[in-house]
């Protein structure tokens, strides 16, 4: 009997630490004891590109825009007369990508062959799913896509101190870029007051 408690014991603590390391932590910051309610009226600072995607930081900026309006704030493309200036940079911005390859007709003795016309290509985001034959093509042509992958990074500050207040970031992958940076863009908002308004 001691040792069936014993063996259940060392599994539950065993469970207890795996679990633990799967579980995500918040990444949200907010200044000890800062009344977040206080603040009504956001403006829109700089938001980075990330590489070659010159407008990524627009899209996120105008995001926050729209979520930050239909949370009841006053949102201001000034960052004068503002209780809190909005700033943050986009840390992946991977479009989903559609690919089209030709696998090889089958050949007497062979299990897969497959013939890419083109060389490799690395595929963006961590799923890619097989869409199936393309229509109008041989039986031999397939069409893959992988997701899109949208991660944003972002900061509060309080324009009267200059400290920053709240700080967050979050990673997403959806089926497509507006997809992914809306689900990203919710998240922060609500991480703001951590409820919505």
């Amino acid at each position: 009997m001691k040792r069936r408690y014993l063996f259940l014991l060392c599994a539950g603590y065993a469970a207890i630490f795996i679990l633990s390391g799967c579980v995500s932590h918040p990444r949200v910051a907010i200044k000890r004891g800062y009344d977040i309610s206080k603040i009504k009226t956001i403006g829109l600072g700089r938001f980075t590109n990330f590489a070659n995607y010159e407008n990524s930081g627009d899209v996120a900026r105008d995001e926050f825009a729209r979520q930050l309006i239909l949370m009841g704030f006053i949102v201001k493309q000034s960052e004068e007369g503002v209780d809190a200036v909005l700033e943050g940079g986009i840390s992946q911005f991977a479009p989903s990508k559609k690919y089209l390859f030709y696998a090889g007709e089958k050949q007497p003795g062979v299990t897969t062959q497959v013939v890419v016309s083109a060389p490799a290509i690395e595929i963006s985001g961590s799923n890619v799913y097989y869409l199936g034959r393309a229509f109008g093509l041989r039986d031999e042509s397939q069409i893959l896509v992988s997701n899109a992958t949208v991660g944003i990074s972002a900061r509060l500050i309080d324009t009267a101190t200059n400290e920053i207040i709240w700080t967050n970031s979050f990673t997403y992958e959806g089926l497509d870029v507006q997809m992914a940076v809306e689900n990203v863009v919710n998240f922060l908002v609500r991480s703001i007051t951590g409820k919505g308004r």
